[in-house]
């Protein structure tokens, strides 16, 4: 609370979710992960991560209802979670080669499926046109997508993701600022007593890396583009850096996300 210095092993309290209107639709509540660690004790500090920041996985409750119709009219729609043309086109044919659809199957746009219900079914039959819809195996296209975290340092890179030719050239300053305490003893034959005092003592260091060729050939894989980035030989955060720049001089081929 207040001046929290991590929420390492915290719990959220009950916390309403609000819309934009104001209105409260569920509350949050739950224990945090933090994914890193601080401890600190008699002025030593390790730590790892950021842990003033943190997730509450499955924490939140509804209280209002969200409503949906599971037939409108004559009509199912079949949304997917992300947009893709490729994956919409091949499940529209998926369901399409149902007999008893007859092609009454249409795909609105990268997103919906449009399912146009044969006339005179009734609630068991229609249940099973449904469960037969949901069984059907349908090739999903991977997305081009790099996925960071910088709070614990992840990267996850997509199947689809390719990266162009480039020279790169990294450089890390760190910075190691040692807090000592000292007792300096009184001067002999005075009544003085001793006396606490702290000083520091502060190193820098920059790390030197020349300029390193990233190149991959056409057709690569993902292990092709580890083993790539490998070779610069850097750490995960300043891994992080590099996508992000590599995203700016349009080399990376993909959707960055960085959480």
């Amino acid at each position: 609370m207040g001046d929290a210095t991590s929420l390492q092993g915290g719990t959220l309290l009950l916390t309403p979710l609000a819309t934009s209107n104001g209105g409260i639709i569920g509350n949050a509540q739950g224990p945090l992960t933090v994914g890193g660690y601080d401890y600190r004790t008699l002025g030593s500090q390790v730590s790892k991560n950021f842990v003033t920041s943190g997730r509450v996985p499955n924490g939140l409750i509804l209280n209002s209802e969200i409503s949906g119709e599971l037939i409108n009219g004559q009509t199912i729609r079949i949304s997917l979670r992300e947009s893709d043309f490729t994956t919409i086109t091949r499940m529209s044919n998926q369901i399409n080669s149902l007999p008893i659809l007859n092609g009454n199957v249409n795909a609105i746009d990268g997103t919906t499926v449009e399912i146009n219900v044969p006339q005179g079914l009734n609630s068991g039959e229609l249940m099973a046109l449904i469960s037969q819809v949901e069984n059907l195996d349908v090739q999903v296209e991977p997305q081009a997508k790099v996925v960071i975290n910088e709070r614990t340092g992840t990267i996850v890179v997509g199947g689809n993701v390719q990266i162009l030719p480039a020279v790169i050239s990294h450089g890390g300053l760190e910075i190691n600022i040692q807090r000592q305490v000292v007792v300096p003893q009184p001067a002999p034959f005075t009544i003085l007593p001793p006396r606490i005092a702290e000083t520091a003592t502060i190193d820098a260091k920059e790390e030197i890396i020349p300029a390193a060729p990233l190149e991959v050939a056409e057709g690569t894989t993902v292990d092709d583009i580890a083993n790539a980035l490998n070779l610069l030989e850097v750490k995960p955060r300043d891994l992080i850096a590099i996508f992000q720049a590599l995203k700016e001089a349009g080399v990376l081929q993909g959707e960055l996300i960085i959480q």
